[in-house]
């Protein structure tokens, strides 16, 4: 069966949005995105997906707060671990199984409000052998392209151009929260962080959502002209031990 996306909608995204609170940035995306679609979500929409992670959300089962604001109240709804994409996988998944026509994903990020970002993201080290070593945990970042350096072949130069292109691309993007005209040689030049990652190579956390609206082929034909079809989702997980995973070529990203 095919599945296709019909509707998306966008929160732009910027660095800090003191003046919305978590429940409106998600709203905003969902209103946006079932304009474009065209549906009504209490009449139109099968089953309803919001990617969150309690620790970030500072909720337990955050699905319970995520109705309102979708237009879920009493509807399937179901939270997903994980980022937009491996939301939008869940929704491919659903439709192609049979338990729904149509399926919203919504996935967004209040990270201005989080106090101790890096102690949540160290809960994610190995609690035995890593996470008691203590330090900022993106130091992993900096082993791990030290690591895909020296087996790749490529340098740092190489990672500067593709930091730059990014940014910059993203002048063309009004949703984006860190459009900059930077050159790969500001890039190089810009502090470091964890060796031999720069600044300017790291994302920075921001505020915003997207939602979209999934549908199968034959309800995705009736509400859209075009719409974006997924040909293909792929799934794999990797050790999550830091001393026998592939730190060169991730093996997680080969297999899906």
């Amino acid at each position: 069966m095919k599945v296709g996306i019909v509707g998306v909608g966008i929160t732009p995204f910027r660095p800090t949005t003191p003046e919305f609170s978590w429940k409106e940035l998600m709203y905003d995306g969902a209103q946006r995105a079932y304009a474009d679609a065209g549906i009504d979500p209490r009449a139109d929409v099968g089953s309803f997906i919001t990617c969150a992670e309690d620790y970030y959300e500072g909720f337990g089962i955050f699905d319970e707060f995520t109705p309102d604001q979708l237009g879920a109240v009493l509807r399937p709804m179901h939270t997903v671990g994980g980022d937009g994409i491996q939301g939008l996988a869940n929704a491919v998944m659903q439709i192609r199984s049979g338990l729904a026509d149509v399926v919203v994903v919504e996935s967004h990020s209040k990270a201005s409000d989080i106090l101790t970002l890096n102690g949540i993201v160290a809960h994610g080290l190995d609690p035995i052998w890593n996470k008691p070593l203590g330090g900022h945990p993106n130091y992993l970042a900096g082993l791990e392209m030290d690591a895909f350096l020296r087996g790749s072949g490529n340098t740092t130069q190489d990672c500067a151009h593709v930091a730059a292109t990014n940014r910059q691309a993203a002048l063309l993007n009004p949703t984006a929260a860190y459009p900059s005209r930077v050159t790969p040689e500001q890039v190089a030049a810009s502090p470091a962080l964890w060796a031999p990652l720069r600044t300017l190579d790291a994302s920075i956390p921001a505020d915003g959502c997207v939602v979209l609206v999934v549908a199968g082929e034959q309800a995705a034909r009736t509400m859209a002209s075009e719409p974006v079809w997924v040909q293909g989702i792929g799934w794999a997980s990797d050790s999550p031990s830091l001393e026998t995973r592939e730190w060169v070529i991730p093996a997680y990203a080969r297999l899906a």
